[in-house]
């Protein structure tokens, strides 16, 4: 019997011993920290997000096939509300002019609802598709500034884009469209507010 109470008490004092060094060389956890609200990193894009794209284009799609050429580049525009992480809606503005050989002024002016799906997004770039329902007006003056017979008209198109925007700070970035619109490739500022 003595035998056996002898490995107890061994058995006993050396899992006492041993819980004690394992207590002191394994580290107690701890909780994680927490970043201030300021320091938290975001996606470039999240919901309740608004959006401003400010832009110009070339070559303007709305000119072709017409011996004209433009004065300036076409200018585009675009507010955007995102209702969540991945979607947007909006507006978007275009405007581009162009001269013929006899020095007459054409104008086209567009707007309309747009609607954006965003395929990829991290924290500084995002990937999107759009589409945008446009109103057009159109106007052509000749080279006194009146406006030709016949020279107004008033139509509805559609555009679609494929684009990407790369923030620069939390507000602010470049973003450049490829797609059937104002222009063939758009490029600009963009802020996120």
């Amino acid at each position: 019997m003595k035998p056996y109470f002898f490995a107890i008490i061994a058995f006993y004092l050396l899992s006492c011993i041993s819980n004690d060094l394992i207590s002191q060389t394994i580290p107690k956890p701890t909780q994680p920290k927490t970043l201030p609200e300021s320091s938290v990193i975001r996606d470039a894009v999240e919901e309740g997000d608004f959006n401003i794209n400010i832009g110009a284009g070339v070559p303007s799609i709305l000119y072709r096939g017409k011996n004209l050429t433009q004065k300036i580049p076409a200018l585009s525009g675009s507010f955007e509300y995102m209702i969540n992480d991945g979607m947007g809606i909006g507006v978007y503005l275009g405007y581009v002019s162009a001269n013929d050989p006899s020095s007459n002024t054409y104008r086209i002016m567009v707007g309309g609802p747009r609607l954006t799906y965003r395929f990829f997004v991290n924290q500084k770039f995002d990937v999107y598709a759009s589409l945008v329902g446009l109103v057009m007006y159109a106007d052509a003056k000749n080279n006194k500034g009146v406006t030709i017979p016949d020279g107004q008209l008033y139509d509805y198109s559609f555009a679609s884009y494929l684009g990407g925007r790369y923030l620069l700070t939390e507000n602010f970035g470049l973003y450049a469209e490829l797609g059937w619109g104002v222009a063939l490739l758009n490029a600009g500022a963009t802020l996120r507010f």
